[in-house]
C-alpha cells in the first residue's frame, strides 16, 4: 500500500477492499438532525458525512495521523511519500512596538510550532491567542492569510496586526476593501468562499501566493466552507494553524476541521487558566423558575412561553439586574422580543442586536464601558471576539444548552481587567423546572459550568 501526501489531500494507492472499507467508516460522522431527513427515513442514506472518498481513494491530509494510527493498529504495511514542500522565509517583518512578555504557555506553544507545521492551539478565551498568532507570523516569515469567523473579529485583528507589523505589511478583505498585495491578510471566512452575492470574489492568484493560514476561533468556522476552500484553493498552503478557545462542534463535524488543519498541538483548560489566575474566578448561581403550563409538544413553543414570555422568570432577571446595577452587567438573550421586554423594565439598560450596524453596536459597547448604559442587554451579536473585560456580572437569560456557545458567552466576563480592578465574575442563570425541554437544557448548562469553569453551582 502506497500513501502519497499533499497539502490538502492524501491518496491511498493499492489499498485492499478491507482497508478502504475501514477508512470509509472511521473517517465519518453523523450529520446533526439526520434522523429527520427524508433520505434517512426512506433508507437511502445512513446519516453520515464521509471524508474518505472511494472514488479518488483520498482523504483530507489533516486526518493523516488518524489514518496512520488505524493502519499501525491493523499492522498493515505501507510506504509513505510526502510531496509537501516547506516554503522559504520570504518576507521581512519586525515589531513596530514593544509587546508584553510572553507567558510560559505561549512560549511553549511557539516552541511546538517550530517543529510542527500544522495543528490547533486550544486555549481559553482571554489568554492571548492573538498574541501567539503574531509571534507565529514573525517566526515563519511567509505570506499569511488570517481567517476569522466574523467581520467584527476581522476588523479587531486588522487593527492589532497593523499597529504591531505596520500598514505596509497588513491588509484586509472586507466589504469593498480588498487588499491582495500585502504580506499579511485578514479576512472573514464568508469573504473567501464562493458566494453569488459577492461582486468581486477573491481570485485564485491571491491564494497561490499564500504559504500559511491561521484560523481564529476555528470551532465556529463553517466546516463546509473550509472543506470547499481546502479542495479548491488551499492546495499550495503548507503551514496551517487553528486558534480556538473551544475546539469542537457538538454536531461532530469537528472532524472536517481537523481534516483541514490537523490535531491539537497544545491545550489548556478554562479551569487551569482560572487556577493560574490568567482569568478571574467566577461564581455561579442558578435561580429556580417554574413554567405555568408545562404541556408542550415542541421546544419552540416551550421556549416562547417558558422563557421569552414567562413573567415570573423575567421578573427574576429584572430584579437581579437592578441588584447589580452598580457593577458592569451583561444580560444575554436569544430573541430580540425578549431583549426589548427586559429593556423596557430595567432602568438604564441598553439593548444591542444584529439589527443595528456593527459600528453602532460598537458605540453602545464603548458607552457601556464608560458607564453610560448598565446593564447592557445583548442578543448573540455579543459573541466571539467581543472584548469587554470590565464585565463583573453576566445574567444568562436565554436558556438553551449549546456547550461551546455558553462557554464563549461566559468567557466575555472572565478576562482580567487591570484598569478597573475587577476581582471576579458573578454568573446568574435560571434553572427552569416543570418542562422537559427547558429543564433538560438547564441541567445541561449546569453540567457545562461544572465541567469547564467551576467546582460549584449554587441552586437558589
Amino acid at each position: 500500500m502506497n500513501i502519497y501526501v499533499d497539502n490538502s489531500y492524501t491518496t491511498c494507492m493499492d489499498a485492499s477492499e478491507k482497508v478502504i472499507s475501514i477508512l470509509y467508516d472511521k473517517l465519518s460522522f453523523y450529520q446533526p438532525g439526520f434522523k429527520y431527513s427524508h433520505l434517512y427515513k426512506r433508507g437511502l442514506w445512513d446519516g453520515k458525512t464521509r471524508l474518505y472518498s472511494k472514488k479518488s481513494n483520498s482523504f483530507p491530509t489533516g486526518l493523516l495521523p488518524n489514518v496512520l494510527k488505524i493502519l499501525n493498529n491493523l499492522k498493515i504495511k505501507y510506504n509513505l511519500e510526502d510531496f509537501r514542500e516547506k516554503p522559504n522565509n520570504s518576507i521581512k517583518l519586525q515589531k513596530l512596538r514593544t509587546l508584553p512578555k510572553l507567558r510560559d504557555y505561549q512560549e511553549q506553544a511557539l516552541e511546538i510550532v517550530k517543529k510542527k507545521h500544522r495543528g490547533i492551539i486550544s486555549l481559553p478565551m482571554g489568554t492571548g491567542k492573538t498574541r501567539i498568532a503574531l509571534e507565529i507570523i514573525l517566526q515563519k516569515k511567509v505570506p499569511t492569510l488570517f481567517i476569522t469567523p466574523t467581520v467584527n473579529i476581522a476588523l479587531q485583528t486588522y487593527k492589532i496586526f497593523r499597529d504591531v507589523l505596520g500598514r505596509k505589511n497588513v491588509g484586509i478583505i472586507y466589504g469593498g476593501k480588498k487588499e491582495f498585495n500585502k504580506n499579511i491578510t485578514i479576512a472573514c471566512i464568508a469573504s473567501l468562499t464562493k458566494n453569488k452575492k459577492l461582486k468581486n470574489p477573491v481570485p485564485k492568484e491571491f491564494f497561490d501566493k499564500i504559504s500559511m493560514i491561521i484560523t481564529d476561533e476555528a470551532h465556529h468556522q463553517q466546516a463546509k466552507s473550509y472543506t470547499q476552500l481546502n479542495k479548491t484553493v488551499f492546495q499550495d498552503i503548507y503551514y496551517r494553524y487553528g486558534l480556538s478557545a473551544t475546539y469542537w462542534r457538538e454536531d461532530g463535524s469537528d472532524m472536517e476541521l481537523y481534516g483541514v488543519l490537523s490535531d491539537i498541538l497544545i491545550e489548556m483548560t478554562c479551569k487551569e487558566a482560572i487556577y493560574r489566575e490568567y482569568l478571574v474566578k467566577p461564581k455561579f448561581y442558578m435561580i429556580e423558575s417554574k413554567i405555568e403550563n408545562n404541556q408542550y409538544d415542541n421546544y419552540q413553543q416551550a421556549y416562547k412561553d417558558g422563557i421569552v414570555l414567562n413573567g415570573k422568570r423575567n421578573q427574576i432577571i429584572i430584579d437581579k439586574a437592578k441588584k447589580y446595577q452598580l457593577k458592569p452587567t451583561l444580560v444575554l438573550v436569544r430573541e430580540i422580543e425578549h431583549g426589548e421586554y427586559l429593556e423596557r423594565y430595567i432602568p438604564g439598560s441598553k439593548l444591542i442586536t444584529g439589527r443595528a450596524s456593527g459600528k453602532q453596536n460598537a458605540k453602545f459597547i464603548k458607552e457601556f464601558e464608560q458607564g453610560k448604559h448598565n446593564p447592557l442587554i445583548a442578543t448573540t451579536v455579543i459573541g466571539e471576539g467581543s472584548d469587554i473585560p470590565s464585565i463583573e456580572v453576566i445574567i444568562m437569560a436565554l436558556g438553551m444548552k449549546a456547550e461551546s456557545f455558553h462557554l464563549q458567552r461566559v468567557g466575555r466576563g472572565l478576562r482580567l481587567s487591570p484598569n478597573t480592578g475587577k476581582e471576579g465574575l458573578i454568573v446568574i442563570d435560571v434553572y427552569d423546572r416543570d418542562n422537559s425541554f427547558l429543564e433538560r437544557h438547564s441541567k445541561h448548562r449546569k453540567k457545562t459550568y461544572l465541567k469547564h469553569l467551576t467546582d460549584n453551582v449554587e441552586i437558589i
